[in-house]
């Protein structure tokens, strides 16, 4: 098929307005995002639409002679310069920790004295002197890391060896967190306020200190005994805290008068008296909160009192001594209130089989 002659051609399309001879300046410059690279080719002859109209040299002057910014078809060809390249030591910013772009993960809320932290598991020790009496030793350590306690305290381990309780203790990954010194004979409850018998006070202290240092205990509780001497209870306490290795702490404790009558220390006001006359770093007292409960009233005002002292906090049930789920004192609301950040010694006496008191354990250790 032939092709069409010059005469049969349709006449050409008159341009656009603003585009072409008739528009009075050359093609449309782009801007934006349009004068990238279309504007780019259109200058080299590429395949923008602005290309196939016809260029005109009559731009738009300015005063001067100079070409408008709108106008200027350099605008498009003017390549940007290339950032220098530097070490990306000078080049980066750097921010202050927790500012800028790239800011640390946050951190978990730390516990303060005197405020609930309710995100924290709180930690009981079990008191083997009250806690699985039916079994030996080793064999109650393992009972109570089966039962989901994270540590362990008792009386008067001394009738087992060191070695064995050792060896339970790493078995099962539980501390040892106090042990107490020998009571001496039948209802005396400790030697070490009595006035002439210094030198047994003092050899129980010492065979309490070795069993510590041969089980990672990291506390021992020096018993005052019934009708003391308060400067003989010091000077016996002197010489505990002169003899704890590094890391061992001193503990007195304070019994209630109903429990055990004329007991050299009957109040956390006496126990703190003792320490400040005493004032050393290794020597604290231990709350306990049956004991404060039966006799002081109320625990968590006299807790905050005494606070910066105290270096082992202990519970059961008022007024009977029963597991902690029960009695006048609701320790779900207490416990919180006292924040204490360390172990909390379950030192109540089961209503028959251990394993059947421990439905608080669960409760208290997320209250």
């Amino acid at each position: 098929m032939g092709g069409r002659s010059g005469a049969d051609r349709p006449p050409p399309r008159p341009a656009p307005p603003g585009r072409g001879a008739g528009a009075g300046h050359g093609p449309r410059p782009r801007t934006g995002d349009d004068a990238g690279l279309r504007g780019l080719g259109r200058h080299l002859g590429g395949g923008g639409r602005d290309h196939l109209a016809p260029r005109r040299p009559d731009a738009p002057l300015l005063a001067g002679g100079r070409v408008s910014r709108r106008h200027d078809a350099r605008r498009c060809l003017r390549p940007r310069p290339l950032r220098e390249r530097v070490p990306d030591h000078r080049r980066r910013r750097r921010h202050p920790p927790g500012r800028g772009r790239h800011r640390p993960p946050p951190r978990p809320a730390a516990a303060r004295l005197g405020q609930p932290c309710r995100d924290a598991v709180r930690r009981f020790s079990a008191n083997l002197g009250f806690l699985w009496t039916d079994r030996p030793l080793p064999e109650a350590i393992r009972a109570a890391k089966a039962a989901g306690f994270a540590a362990v305290e008792c009386h008067f381990p001394y009738a087992i060896p060191a070695a064995q309780v050792a060896a339970a203790l790493t078995e099962t990954g539980l501390p040892m967190v106090s042990l107490n010194t020998r009571p001496g004979g039948p209802g005396e409850f400790g030697l070490a306020a009595l006035r002439g018998r210094e030198a047994e006070a003092r050899a129980a202290i010492d065979d309490a200190l070795a069993y510590a240092a041969a089980t990672g205990t990291g506390a021992v509780h020096v018993m005052a005994g019934r009708h003391g001497d308060e400067a003989t209870f010091r000077a016996n306490l002197a010489h505990a805290c002169d003899r704890a290795p590094p890391g061992v702490t001193i503990l007195i404790e304070a019994i209630n008068a109903h429990d055990v009558p004329g007991y050299h220390l009957a109040s956390q006001a006496q126990a703190a008296e003792t320490l400040a006359a005493l004032n050393r770093p290794n020597l604290k007292q231990m709350f306990d909160c049956y004991h404060v409960g039966r006799t002081e009233g109320d625990i968590a005002a006299t807790f905050r009192a005494h606070r910066t002292r105290i270096g082992h906090v202990q519970f059961a049930a008022v007024p009977d001594r029963g597991p902690p789920d029960h009695g006048s004192v609701d320790y779900a609301s207490l416990l919180p209130q006292l924040d204490w950040p360390g172990f909390i010694g379950a030192e109540y006496r089961p209503n028959g089989a251990t394993e059947a008191s421990l439905d608080w354990l669960t409760r208290l250790s997320s209250c």
